[in-house]
Formats: structure tokens, C-alpha cells, sequence
């Protein structure tokens, strides 16, 4: 976790004071009534600094939640299939070429970003939105090297301010948690343009300092679902490819189960002397 100095500590209270309470809870109903209905990114952008920045302007700071992904963490990408032999090449585990790739929680359309989830593969097959007797591919990579993440959807609140401070922060905080954690159904892609403005604006911090973006997964029913994403190079930068499982889910699973029942068609390694993947 994050620990503010003093100086970061002034400038959060700086910024807090110029916040009446009750006109900020006034701005984010505005902004929560005018979410119901579909809005262009440029909209929610300035509908977001319209809650967060003082009526009476000022310097703008929200607090960094950061923790270390340590070494040897495993992660795992679920993708759909057509074929069972679908996948050829390493590349086909990694993020998806752009072409194939809609908005996302994190990503703009066309923008090819790596999601992965931590230790469970339950949890990426739950982020797929998958169903009975689909064919998945499983991929699993490992942390290589250990590396910081950005807390996201997280009301973190840096200890040492002042009470008032507090309050406000924690307005903001869960105002901003709300945007990112919002569920979205297949038919409501454009849902995904407030959490990925609030991730790119607030939250899009060098990659020599943080390597992906951590979240709690919305989509796993069990609720202690756990997320990690990437971009691609810093994802090539820390992680290595491990294998991936072919697998084909129950024919009786449903989406609230506790994990995926399934069948595992073959397992893929990378092959010694090129990228290909053979049978392991």
C-alpha cells in the first residue's frame, strides 16, 4: 500500500478543502442521473471534472493504492475457441491483435490490453462471461519478475489526514469505485467508456514505476476473484508463457457455480525450437 509523505498529505487537504460537502454529493447525483443514458467519451470526461475539480478551481490530487505482484504468481487468460486446434503459436495465449478486440473495462476499442486473473482460472473463465459446453483455451503464465501494481476501484484513504479530509476523500473514492466496478451485460459496451476514462485519466501512471492494473473481479460470483492487467510490453517484461489447457466446460455448469466443471481436451507447451505449440 501507498504511504503518502507530508507534502503529498497537503496536497490532498489543499484540494479537500475546496470541497463544500454538500455540493459535492449534489455533482455526483447530477452525474449518476445523467449515467443512465448512453454518452460519448468527451461527455463523461467532462461530466467526471465537474465532480472532482472545485467549483473555485485549485490544484486536483487523488491518492496512488499500489501492492507487489510477487515472483512466481501464477496468472491465467481465458479465450474463446471455434477449433479445438485453434491454438498454433505463443502469441495466440498473449492479448489479442487489435483487430479482434471490443471496449473493455480497461481498454478503448481497438486497444489490445492483457487481462489476466491471479491464481484462480475459474475467475478468467468467469470474466469471459463463458457457458456450458464452451471450448476455452486456458493459458497460464508466471511472474518472473516481481513488480508494483495500481489499486483500481479501490476507496483507498491515506492515513494522517484530517477528518474532514477524510470524509470528502471517501466520497470521491467510492464515487470513482462505483464507475469502475458498474457490471456490464454483453449489449452494454458502452458502459465501459466511464471506468476506462476514470483508469486512463486518474490512474495511467509510468510503466517504469507500475506494470499493470489490479482490481477485484466483477464478473466471479464467489466475490474474492482477483485481477491483473496488462499492457503488452510491460506484460512481456514480467511475465513468462507456462502452458495452455484446451479445455471444454460442463455441459451442465452455470454461470453462478462456485468453479468451472471441465473436460480438458489437450494440453499445449512451446515448443524448444520455435514458437510453435506442441502437445506436452
Amino acid at each position: 500500500m501507498t504511504t503518502p509523505s507530508h507534502h503529498d498529505l497537503k496536497i490532498f487537504e489543499d484540494y479537500l478543502a475546496l470541497h463544500d460537502p454538500a455540493n459535492l454529493k449534489a455533482r455526483i447525483a447530477r452525474y449518476e442521473a445523467q449515467s443512465r443514458k448512453p454518452r460519448s467519451r468527451e461527455q463523461i470526461r467532462k461530466e467526471l471534472y465537474r465532480v472532482l475539480m472545485p467549483q473555485e478551481g485549485g490544484r486536483f490530487a487523488l491518492p496512488i493504492s499500489a501492492h507487489p505482484i510477487l515472483e512466481g504468481t501464477p496468472l491465467f487468460r481465458a479465450r474463446n475457441l471455434s477449433d479445438v486446434d485453434e491454438m498454433k503459436v505463443e502469441s495466440d495465449a498473449w492479448n489479442a491483435p487489435a483487430q479482434y478486440v471490443g471496449p473493455g473495462r480497461l481498454n478503448t476499442d481497438g486497444e489490445s490490453l492483457l487481462y489476466t486473473s491471479v491464481a484462480e482460472p475459474s475467475t478468467a473463465a468467469f470474466e469471459l462471461r463463458a457457458k456450458a459446453g464452451d471450448l476455452l483455451a486456458m493459458s497460464e503464465f508466471r511472474v518472473i519478475n516481481q513488480f508494483n501494481a495500481v489499486r483500481m476501484g479501490d476507496d483507498f484513504v491515506p492515513p494522517g489526514l484530517s477528518l474532514k479530509g477524510e470524509r470528502k476523500l471517501r466520497t470521491i473514492m467510492g464515487f470513482l469505485q462505483d464507475i469502475f466496478t458498474q457490471r456490464t451485460f454483453p449489449d452494454e459496451t458502452h458502459k465501459y467508456i466511464a471506468p476506462e476514462l476514470v483508469t486512463k485519466e486518474f490512474w495511467d501512471l509510468p510503466e517504469g514505476i507500475y506494470k499493470a492494473w489490479s482490481y477485484t473481479s466483477v464478473a466471479d460470483p464467489r466475490g474474492n476473484g482477483w485481477n491483473l492487467c496488462f499492457r503488452p510490453t510491460p506484460a512481456r517484461q514480467v511475465l513468462e508463457y507456462v502452458r495452455t489447457d484446451v479445455v471444454q466446460l460442463a455441459p451442465d455448469v452455470t454461470p453462478d457455480a462456485a468453479v468451472f466443471q471441465h473436460q480438458v481436451l489437450k494440453s499445449l507447451v512451446k515448443d524448444h525450437n520455435s514458437d510453435s505449440l506442441v502437445e506436452a
